[in-house]
């Protein structure tokens, strides 16, 4: 098979660290494709890429609107906002296509300055108006109001932040899906194709089940099997559980037939660290809890719904 993928694109980078901020504009451009059967991969000058640079303003306002928005004792350690454009072209087989896409992505990490503990945040979306900030209050708010021990609780709520990790987790991990655990793929209006310019398809997946869309990071990696968007079903009536898992805190890890992760919780007002092992007859049955679901960067994308989980241990990070 030969053929090649294109893209042209532009963001406004906007970042505090230390109290300094900076302003950048980065374009890029590259071409990569199959070549007698070997992959290739070049870069290009994106002179042609997408004119719409965002304007450095209104990205500026937004992250001083968020460091203000802090207590006295929780400090911003660094904090990057980047918003940007990007055009693609791909003519592999069956056929060509073109489309353009936008994004935007905040990286963050609060420092309790009384625990000294930190806690990594990450929220993207097509525009700056996509981007859930009252999550980063509450964090900020949870580390304001540390609370000493960890409470031993039946029932436990996962936040969307932390059931899109989960789902994201579990997307690596796929020939090994433990039984009874669900995950699926969706879709997402802004992205609709995946690195082979083919559209993203809705499917359930199983242990060592076929993946029939493609990934591509970067023009120069080849496109990889991956899931889009994925998602873990949650069902049944809504509930609330004891504590609530709210901001992971690093990356999930199955191992075992159980999940492990560590994460900002709350409970009474007060915030804690705990390490959380949920094994897979949890996840098997959840049960939705109040708000709304929601969408992180997480890999190739991840759906969180809030959910209530039994049979969770949680204990001091």
């Amino acid at each position: 098979m030969s053929g090649s993928y294109r893209k042209e694109g532009v963001s406004t980078i906007v970042s505090l660290a230390r109290g300094i901020e900076s302003v950048a504009r980065v374009a890029e451009g590259g071409m990569a494709g199959v070549r007698e059967g070997r992959f290739f991969a070049a870069s290009l000058d994106p002179a042609a890429g997408p004119e719409a640079t965002p304007d450095p303003g209104p990205l500026v306002d937004l992250l001083r609107t968020i460091g203000r928005s802090l207590p006295g004792d929780v400090e911003l350690q660094r904090m990057t906002l980047m918003a940007g454009a990007s055009a693609h072209e791909i003519d592999f087989e069956p056929g060509a296509r073109r489309w353009n896409e936008a994004h935007c992505r905040l990286h963050l990490t609060l420092r309790s300055t009384r625990t000294r503990l930190e806690v990594p945040l990450l929220r993207g979306g097509a525009r700056t108006d996509d981007l859930e900030l009252r999550e980063l209050v509450e964090v900020a708010a949870l580390l304001a109001r540390p609370r000493a021990g960890v409470p031993r609780v039946a029932t436990l709520e996962l936040a969307p932040a932390v059931m899109a990790e989960l789902a994201a987790s579990l997307a690596v991990v796929l020939d090994d899906l433990p039984a009874g655990v669900r995950l699926r793929q969706t879709s997402h209006p802004a992205w609709p194709f995946d690195g082979a310019g083919a559209e993203i398809v809705a499917f359930e997946a199983s242990a060592g089940g076929r993946r029939p869309n493609v990934f591509r990071p970067s023009y120069r990696s080849p496109a990889v099997p991956a899931m889009f968007h994925v998602e873990i079903p949650v069902g049944g009536e809504e509930a609330r559980g004891e504590v609530a898992a709210v901001e992971p805190i690093g990356s999930a890890r199955w191992s075992g037939g159980s999940v492990r992760l560590d994460a900002l919780c709350a409970v009474d007002g007060g915030g804690f660290a705990a390490r959380i092992e949920i094994p897979a007859a949890g996840m098997a049955r959840l049960s939705r809890s109040p708000g709304e679901r929601q969408w992180f960067p997480l890999r190739a994308g991840a759906w969180g719904t809030g959910a209530v989980v039994e049979r969770a241990r949680i204990r001091p990070w």
